[in-house]
């Protein structure tokens, strides 16, 4: 803003024919003096939209409504991507073509396409098929994209959603879950979740606002109307997505069935037997936040702490040879790919979201919301002048309203935790990630890299500006509560 307003001051000597070209080049130039374009687009995403019932366990609940995705759309079961899914995949590929066309120009040789970009993938179905399906929409007109995906044994063991057996790995206990929740999960789910529960009970009972009293989980006690809320939580864990079963898991499921509905592009029916009519994107992404609520049972940052080290330790790992690469150009060697995207699980997404201590906040859907189709956290490295390296981070992922339209994107920055939180420096981004990971929790082909950064990020974690005042006189000391 200032190199602008010094640009333009200078137009104002300027002919009167000649200040509005001059205004425009000055804000160009203002713009290509802050910074350079990335030198590596880093991508970490969920899939694309699978299959749309996650309510097969409601059946005991209520005779009142009966759940079923309509025939006329077609939804594969399982691990594959829905129809709409699929075309959702190609229309982000080629929103993420049209953002970094400074990389990609529209014209570009595929053989050149190819060579600037990787693509990782988990080997489920759906993140192998969303991500070929990125690729026909990112290179559209190149043959053999399919072959540019990458999804193999340590794809898998990068992206998988659950541990591999690494020493002093172990999942969450049901006492450090509770701690997550203030130590009273009821009272926190009475707190902030009452009406979303009772909403979604009013959705399977619309009559009668609650259960039959034989349902899983419903209360003992006659006089206790059964509703999403009053159900017992049963412990299940420690495990892989195990945590509590309750009537908080069973709500989560249907909320997440009521928005795959709507952003599947179904159509909706007035028949209440069928399934509940459509409802408006606020309301649904109100209801959503229950079921990505309950997720966050797994998803937590113990857990994150202690198994979303790999995708941590390789973004370490690619930031730093991008900038050796960098470097290193006019002696030969090849700059590396320019834009790496890993198609993964929404898991993956809001573990490295708190390592990062990233707050996400996509339009239309409730603050923190991990679990959107597509939703990606994107991390660029920037070369700055002087031969100094910056990092910034950004969110790209849809409203609602664009994945049930396939138009469109959101793309926000996210500040890091650093003194310049949209430009972070590249030595204290390197400190922040690397802080985050747990050093044993990682595969053993990171641990050593992981350990130098870990050991620089230590060395480095004071500047002679961090030095302490020299000792006051005896007569002017204060005593004062040791800092935190």
């Amino acid at each position: 803003l200032k190199l602008q307003f010094l640009y333009l001051i200078g137009c104002h000597h300027a002919p009167p024919m000649r200040r509005v070209v001059c205004a425009v080049a000055a804000l160009v130039g203002a713009a290509a003096a802050h910074g350079k374009e990335p030198i590596l687009v880093w991508a970490l995403s969920r899939h694309s939209i699978k299959s749309v019932n996650y309510t097969a366990e409601l059946g005991d609940l209520s005779t009142e409504v009966r759940y079923a995705p309509p025939t006329s759309h077609p939804v594969h079961g399982g691990d594959k991507l829905t129809e709409h899914g699929k075309a959702y995949a190609r229309r982000v590929g080629q929103e993420y073509r049209e953002v970094y066309q400074h990389a990609f120009p529209a014209g570009m040789q595929c053989e050149e396409v190819a060579r600037r970009l990787t693509m990782w993938s988990d080997t489920d179905v759906r993140d192998v098929e969303s991500a070929e399906l990125f690729l026909e929409g990112f290179a559209e007109g190149c043959a053999g994209t399919r072959s540019w995906v990458v999804a193999d044994a340590w794809t898998h063991e990068l992206m998988e959603e659950q541990p591999h057996g690494y020493p002093a790995c172990e999942y969450a206990t049901e006492a450090e879950v509770v701690a997550l929740y203030g130590g009273d999960i009821r009272m926190w789910l009475e707190t902030n979740f009452a009406e979303e529960l009772q909403a979604l009970t009013d959705h399977l009972a619309p009559a009668s606002g609650h259960f039959k009293a034989s349902g899983q989980g419903c209360p003992a006690d006659a006089k206790t109307r059964c509703t999403f809320l009053t159900m017992a939580e049963k412990w299940v864990g420690p495990g892989s997505w195990a945590t509590y079963q309750a009537g908080w898991q069973r709500a989560g499921q249907l909320a997440v069935t009521l928005v795959q509905q709507f952003v599947n592009n179904m159509t909706y029916s007035d028949d209440p037997k069928s399934y509940v009519p459509q409802m408006a994107p606020g309301e649904l992404a109100r209801l959503y936040a229950v079921g990505d609520a309950s997720f966050g049972l797994y998803k937590n940052p113990v857990n994150g702490r202690l198994f979303g080290n790999n995708l941590q330790a390789q973004l370490l790992r690619d930031v730093r040879q991008a900038v050796d690469g960098h470097k290193s150009v006019d002696g030969g060697a090849s700059r590396p790919p320019q834009l790496k995207y890993l198609m993964a699980h929404d898991v993956n997404v809001k573990w490295l979201a708190d390592a990062l201590r990233l707050s996400l906040n996509t339009p239309g859907w409730r603050q923190g919301t991990s679990s959107i189709f597509m939703g990606a956290i994107v991390v660029e490295v920037n070369a700055e002048d002087h031969g100094a390296y910056s990092v910034s981070a950004y969110q790209q992922a849809s409203t609602m309203q664009q994945i049930r339209g396939l138009g469109g994107m959101v793309r926000s920055p996210v500040p890091l935790p650093c003194l310049n939180p949209f430009r972070c420096d590249l030595a204290e981004f390197t400190r922040v990630l690397a802080n985050a990971i747990h050093p044993q929790c990682v595969a053993p082909a990171f641990r050593q890299e992981v350990a130098e950064a870990q050991h620089g990020a230590t060395a480095g974690c004071f500047s002679p500006t961090d030095a302490p005042d020299p000792q006051p006189a005896k007569e002017h000391i204060v005593i004062v509560e040791p800092r935190p």
